[in-house]
């Protein structure tokens, strides 16, 4: 795994998404999947950070997320609830990227005709018998209510259900922090469970320009079809013999832009009431006690590292909660760190080399009143002893370099044929080491980095200039650490340090 960047806290849902596309601790994916897509993830951030006006007064962002989630959980279903709660809809694009839409209407540029489409199935008008809906519900996760699941205001179609009674699914929407935003996303889902057409399209080579949209117009004059439709799902690829390509096959139901359009004073409905809370104004919030801080190991996909754990005994009035909060630039300023509202504990990582945090508890009242801190605990991880010798290219001494490899003006650079360079260095099998590296020039292909040993423990490949981190699981046998490419470029500053605990 690796990390490029500073991170910083947001609810923006297409930020939080691409995160957790590419995170060690989501899919995992090489960064090049959504690289190659990289104008629709800002689109789709900008249209998450747009404002909606409410009801009451003022705006919210437009798609905001507010989740937790286990880590033994798998990503897809994570995925999926972050998806559920912005509308958003994962598509490959021609170019081999992922592309993230979020819900916004936006009208069609590529339209599909008789000239496009060869054949259809199931191709009926009106939704099916067993999805379509006059009634929408929804539960949603409400921070007024202290973070606590409530039911959102159902979305009826007064006149539907008059005559077939409310029928309809119900919304799990555990990412969604407000209730504006959840009957945002009822609406959407009343309409596209009630098209007015749905079914499968197959088209010939000319479909292809649907690849990475979701709103196409179909164009069907014989059967007097010419409306938006939205792509439903992944297109298939229809091939001929010898795995030629010859067309693509998409599942499609039509859509509105009114599933879109949105009015707060008629239609975000009345959220549920919230408990009056009522703290008198002398009262003196107290400091927290039974706090503790420790250093404890978590594994991560099959890699231990450090985390901080932090306990503190619960508040005595209603109400209060323990927040914990964590500094690492010396206590000039804090950070909270995420954890249900009423719990009394809470883990942060995994820690960086060298850095010293400093952890400290206050309570917080449900009105958001702040009692005085705890005295803050610094904890420092440190790492091993560094294992690698000349990590820096001082001298050409050390490596051992195949062909194409050379060490020269204080950096390691390749060209030519793939080959690697490697030393040998001594580690403790089954422990984590910290790799890092950089790479300070960059033409052409891939790097891979690895330990290795009777096994290679291999980080993910890069494919750009820039300064990488990597935590791998040193296997058996004489072990070396080892960079592999057959491109252009050059790497410094490599050091290999076993992770401390």
């Amino acid at each position: 795994m690796t990390e490029t960047a500073t991170r910083k806290f947001s609810e923006n849902a297409a930020l939080i998404i691409l995160d957790f596309m590419t995170s060690p601790w989501g899919f995992r994916l090489d960064r090049s999947w959504v690289e190659n897509a990289l104008p629709d993830w800002i689109t789709a951030a900008n249209i998450s950070d747009q404002a909606v006006a409410l009801k009451a007064g003022g705006t919210e962002a437009r798609w905001r997320l507010g989740m937790s989630y286990n880590m033994a959980e798998r990503p897809v279903d994570v995925l999926q609830r972050m998806l559920d709660a912005c509308d958003g809809a994962i598509f490959a694009t021609p170019n081999q990227g992922l592309a993230l839409k979020v819900g916004q209407w936006e009208e069609p540029t590529v339209t599909l005709d008789e000239d496009a489409v060869v054949a259809f199935s199931g191709l009926t008008r009106g939704g099916d018998v067993l999805t379509r809906a006059t009634t929408v519900r929804a539960r949603y996760t409400s921070r007024p209510h202290k973070y606590v699941e409530q039911d959102a205001d159902p979305w009826v179609d007064d006149e539907a259900a008059s005559v077939a009674g409310e029928d309809g699914p119900d919304l799990s929407l555990f990412a969604c922090p407000s209730h504006s935003q959840a009957r945002r996303l009822q609406k959407i889902a009343y309409h596209r469970l009630n098209p007015n057409w749905r079914g499968t399209l197959v088209c010939n080579l000319r479909g292809l320009a649907a690849m990475g949209h979701r709103f196409i117009r179909v164009s069907l004059a014989d059967y007097g079809i010419d409306e938006t439709f939205e792509i439903q799902g992944q297109p298939a690829f229809v091939m001929a013999e010898g795995s030629v390509v010859k067309g693509i096959q998409i599942e499609v139901a039509s859509m509105s832009a009114a599933a879109y359009a949105w009015n707060p004073a008629t239609e975000e409905g009345t959220a549920p009431l919230v408990p009056e809370e009522i703290e008198p104004e002398e009262r003196d919030i107290p400091v927290p006690t039974g706090f503790t801080v420790s250093r404890v190991n978590r594994v991560v996909s099959g890699v231990s590292l450090a985390f901080i754990r932090m306990t503190a005994n619960a508040p005595d009035f209603g109400g209060d909660t323990i927040v914990f909060e964590i500094s690492t630039n010396g206590g000039t300023s804090y950070s909270p760190v995420t954890k249900e509202r009423d719990a009394v504990e809470a883990e942060y990582g995994p820690m960086q080399d060298g850095v010293t945090y400093s952890i400290r508890a206050v309570i917080v009242s449900a009105t958001g009143r702040r009692g005085t801190p705890t005295s803050a605990v610094n904890l420092t991880s440190i790492f091993g002893p560094e294992l690698v010798v000349n990590g820096a290219f001082s001298t050409d001494t050390a490596w051992d370099k195949q062909a194409g490899w050379t060490i020269g003006s204080g950096v390691a650079s390749h060209s030519g044929t793939g080959s690697n360079i490697s030393q040998s260095v001594t580690v403790v099998p089954g422990q984590t080491y910290c790799l890092t590296f950089t790479v300070s020039s960059y033409s052409s292909g891939s790097l891979s980095s690895y330990i290795a040993g009777s096994t290679v423990a291999s980080a993910p490949t890069v494919s750009a200039a820039g300064s990488y981190t990597a935590y791998l699981v040193a296997p058996a046998g004489t072990t070396i650490v080892g960079f592999g490419t057959s491109g252009t470029m050059s790497i410094d500053n490599v050091s290999l340090r076993r992770i401390s605990g």
